[in-house]
């Protein structure tokens, strides 16, 4: 049995985060997605995409399509990196630590880091960290499955 999960008022939010993450789904015809209702005048479909949600609405009316951006520009996230390094959270302190011993500066890592995140939504730590550890830690490694 085929179960959707339809979203009420209480989870509905123009910036889904971890509260929607245990229901967002995914299928061939939808990729990643996640359904809204109000229970009585709409029912809103939101399809993940690169940066952005594809949001279609469909009510009593016509049918209105939107994109709601959720990603944040290079500049901006090498900003928050600079920020999060001068007030020392600990995280990002131990990911510098990490490039540090590479002769990497965090927030000189490779455009890859910062560029096209996928925003995807419920992760406990932003998406550009999860990037930046990853390639810290394979960088020059053999990680076929060999």
């Amino acid at each position: 049995m085929e179960v959707i999960w339809i979203l009420g008022p209480r989870y509905y939010s123009q910036r889904p985060g971890g509260m929607q993450a245990k229901f967002l789904r995914w299928d061939t015809q939808h990729g990643y997605h996640l359904w809204y209702s109000d229970g009585q005048n709409f029912l809103e479909l939101w399809q993940a995409q690169r940066g952005y949600f594809n949001v279609q609405r469909f009510s009593q009316g016509p049918m209105h399509q939107r994109q709601v951006r959720v990603g944040q520009s290079g500049p901006k996230i090498v900003r928050l990196i600079d920020n999060a390094l001068h007030y020392r959270e600990r995280n990002v302190l131990a990911l510098q630590q990490l490039a540090y011993a590479q002769g990497q500066h965090l927030s000189g890592l490779p455009w890859l880091v910062h560029e096209h995140l996928t925003q995807l939504i419920g992760l406990k730590v932003p998406e550009w960290q999860l990037r930046a550890k990853w390639l810290l830690t394979f960088e020059g490694g053999n990680i076929s499955r060999e």
